[in-house]
């Protein structure tokens, strides 16, 4: 904007007075405010302040440094306002530094009953100083009106110049009373800094006493001692000496700066001191700061609760009363720029005038041990991480913090920076594991459970070399550590028949919406389930018949079951089992018959009735287990249900379920077993019902096994894991057949104590040890020897 010119000009020359020693390095610091007040008063009587524009310039002797026009419109508020406020300043690299500031259209007070007292159209206030001292100081003031009257001023204003401002009482309106002094404007406000390096001038300089205070009734209390400044600039150089006809300071303002520490932080103590005669309340302290150097904190002495420290420049509002003569110090506490020499200068208003200490060189950085723990990490960069810079290690893990930031990326503050139970120091140093990935080789297991629970190497995923990685081997359970062997075999067992229907469940299964819960002590009804059980997606539980055993009621819960398929009459499965598992919140369905014959139809029935026909169906002798745990191969893979019959008849109620369970196109009907199991009465009296079959058997139980493990395999069985069970007794197997068609394998009966006692078993794992990967042996070893379980790993390993 165009600078204002119609108005009364006063020019300040200042000689010098002396020739200036320059200071090594030379700094400049040039700073301009439009309004400045100790108040926030807006929607009051007082110009609304806080946030209105200054910018600050400051030069170390390298560029000249610039700062920006702020040009501001400000909107009037009812009472009072600013048009415009324009401020600059400039430092140069050769001490040099110039400031202008300037403020359009302002009401400085306006009181109810009496109106506008003091009203001012453009000021303008501009200030500039060299490394000789001249200091040229200029003041433009377009309108300046009091009471509605102006004021008439020479062509030159004297440096200083005091204007009383008197009003009328509001509350005498025929004028009776003698008018009151209510404030002094002082115009062209000229004055040194305390050290002389610098000069500010303020264009017009409001002071407001305190008579309003004692006229309550006014409501004008806020207003006693309020000073506000218009237009004013500041120029200072450590390389100028002003010369002494410039008046001093109302406060002196001195500052002392202490030594750098190790972080480059420095206590810079100011002391304001009362030069007047009376009393001088500080209202406000600004320290102006170059780029780089930040504050950190101030004591409260002189700052009170200062807010703010990260603004530059740093300004604090405090309301200290000094006494004539009286000094008050305070610290503030800088962090200094890596580089360079920065400047401080701070200023003070007070209700007798501004202070302003000049520029002061802070000390250089020192160039201490910038490490002083050794730990590869500057200060700063440990300011930055949040370590202590004199403890080389601060989270104890064995790694400096330094290692840890720039080696290995790991937390410095954190012991365990990847959480896998082994600290930074031990992964590194001791185990060459990654220390930000909790499972370096990738193996399932973190680095801390390989070396501390189980053994393993962190950096191997299969430490035995078996062909299973070792956090497989732990979720199988088997031994990570011990033979490769051990890696081709797994076992699921329990402490009893009931525990093993339950590990086998929880091997394979997450959840399940179904299951089917059968006696553990007789197989007769249990004997068709398998089936059933592959229909709903379930496992087969085992219970005693009597009471439910509270493993089987935990592992109900475990998988989220809804409906329980209990087989057997209440003989089998009592009824206080089945009122536990209703009033467990359970749907309860009980499938029963008569004898073991209709149990097995009603079986069979339930599965057409959730799947619909089935296209075959297993005969399998209701005496003998063997070769019905053979069929759930087939009774699961094939949804064959198994119905029973006697060795030389098919039971009435079997034979009439067929029409009822086969679908048209039906295939044969199997018959599992021999001769000796189903004789050929059996399959002639199935023929001549109109009947088509097929037989499925061996020589003994073993061969039958091989066979049926053959025919799930053509249905899509995998042998990649094939499970086993003893063919000496039903309980394992019977909940095996279930879980191997979950696992997608198959279930082979081998002799529990030698295998070579089920040859047709042996041989078969041996021919097919190429697609076998894993063999999953239920039982314990009561059922199957370990004596076994090597035959079997050498049977696959071959």
């Amino acid at each position: 904007m165009s600078r204002l010119t119609a108005a009364i000009m006063c020019v300040l020359l200042l000689a010098v007075a002396a020739p200036a020693s320059a200071q090594d390095p030379t700094a400049s610091i040039a700073d301009a405010r439009g309004l400045s007040s100790d108040v926030d008063l807006l929607g009051t009587e007082v110009l609304p302040l806080e946030g209105l524009p200054s910018v600050m310039a400051f030069s170390a002797g390298t560029e000249p440094v610039e700062a920006n026009d702020v040009l501001v419109p400000v909107p009037a508020s009812p009472l009072v306002g600013a048009a415009v406020i324009d401020v600059a300043a400039t430092a140069g690299p050769d001490g040099a530094a110039t400031a202008d500031s300037e403020v359009a259209d302002v009401v400085l007070l306006e009181i109810p009953g009496v109106g506008a007292v003091i009203e001012v159209g453009a000021v303008r206030a501009a200030v500039s100083l060299d490394c000789d001292g001249v200091a040229t100081t200029s003041t433009t003031i377009d309108r300046l009106r009091i009471l509605g009257q102006d004021v008439p001023l020479s062509d030159v204003i004297p440096a200083n110049l005091a204007i009383p401002v008197e009003v009328p009482l509001p509350l005498d309106p025929l004028g009776l009373a003698e008018p009151l002094e209510v404030a002094t404007l002082v115009l062209n406000e000229v004055v040194a800094d305390t050290d002389r390096h610098g000069v500010s001038v303020s264009g017009i300089h409001l002071y407001v006493g305190d008579t309003l205070a004692s006229l309550p009734l006014l409501g004008l209390d806020e207003l006693a001692n309020v000073d506000v400044a218009v237009a004013s600039a500041h120029a200072s150089s450590t390389c100028a000496t002003v010369a002494d006809e410039v008046p001093d300071s109302a406060v002196a303002v001195t500052v002392d700066p202490g030594e750098a520490d190790a972080d480059g932080i420095v206590g810079v103590d100011i002391t304001l001191t009362n030069r007047t005669e009376g009393v001088a309340t500080v209202t406000e302290v600004l320290a102006s700061l170059p780029p780089g150097t930040v504050v950190v904190s101030t004591s409260e002495e002189l700052f009170g609760a200062a807010e703010g420290l990260e603004d530059n420049p740093f300004r604090a509002d405090v309301d200290i009363a000094l006494a004539a003569g009286e000094s008050i110090t305070g610290t503030v506490f800088v962090r200094l720029p890596v580089d360079g020499n920065p400047a401080l200068d701070v200023a003070v208003t007070s209700t007798e005038g501004p202070g302003r200490s000049g520029t002061v060189v802070l000390p250089e950085r020192v160039a201490v041990d910038d490490d002083p723990d050794d730990d590869g990490l500057t200060n700063d960069e440990e300011d930055e991480e949040g370590t202590d810079p004199v403890d080389p290690d601060t989270d104890d893990d064995g790694l400096t913090d330094g290692e840890e930031v720039n080696d290995h990326g790991t937390d410095p503050t954190d012991p365990d920076t990847d959480d896998d139970g082994l600290t930074d120091g031990e992964e590194v140093n001791d185990h060459g594991t990654d220390p930000t990935d909790p499972d370096t080789d990738d193996d399932g297991l973190t680095d801390g459970e390989e070396v501390n629970d189980h053994g393993t190497d962190p950096l191997d995923p299969d430490t035995d070399d078996g062909g299973t990685s070792d956090g497989v081997e732990v979720m199988d359970g088997t031994e990570p550590v011990s033979t490769p062997e051990d890696d081709a075999a797994n076992r699921v067992d329990g402490a009893d028949r009931v525990e093993t229907s339950v590990e086998v469940s929880s091997s394979g299964l997450d959840s399940a919406a179904a299951a089917v819960l059968a006696r553990s002590d007789v197989f007769a009804d249990a004997l068709t389930a398998s089936s059933l059980a592959a229909e709903v997606e379930g496992p087969i539980l085992l219970t005693s018949p009597g009471t439910l055993d509270g493993r089987v009621a935990d592992e109900l819960d475990r998988l989220g079951v809804e409906t329980i398929y209990m087989v057997g009459g209440t003989a089998a499965l009592s009824t206080g089992i089945e009122e536990e598992l209703r009033a467990d919140g359970y749907d309860i369905r009980r499938i029963e018959g008569p004898s073991r014959f209709d149990t097995a139809v009603a079986i069979a029935q339930e599965v057409v009735g959730l799947g619909g026909p089935v296209d075959t169906v297993t005969f399998t002798r209701h005496d003998e287990f063997p070769d019905a745990m053979s069929a759930a191969n087939l009774a699961t893979w094939g949804r064959s249900p198994i119905l029973l019959s006697t060795r030389d008849d098919v039971p009435d109620v079997s034979m009439e379920a067929l029409s009822t369970l086969l679908a048209e196109d039906a295939d044969a009907l199997t018959l599992a077993g021999g001769v000796a199991a189903l004789s050929p009465a059996v399959e002639a009296e199935l023929l001549a019902a109109g009947q088509t079959t097929r037989r499925i058997a061996g020589t003994d139980r073993y061969s039958t096994s091989v066979a049926f493990v053959e025919e799930a395999t053509d249905l899509g069985a995998d042998l990649v894991r094939t499970w086993v069970a003893s063919g000496l007794d039903f309980p394992d197997a019977l909940a095996a057949g279930v879980a191997a068609w979950n696992d997608g394998g198959a279930l082979v009966l081998v002799h529990g104590q030698d295998l070579d006692a089920s040859p047709a078993s042996g041989t078969y794992l041996r021919s097919n040890a190429e697609d076998i990967d894993r063999v999953v042996i239920v039982g314990g070893e009561a059922a199957i020897s370990r004596t076994v379980e090597r035959q079997i790993v050498e049977a696959i390993g071959d």
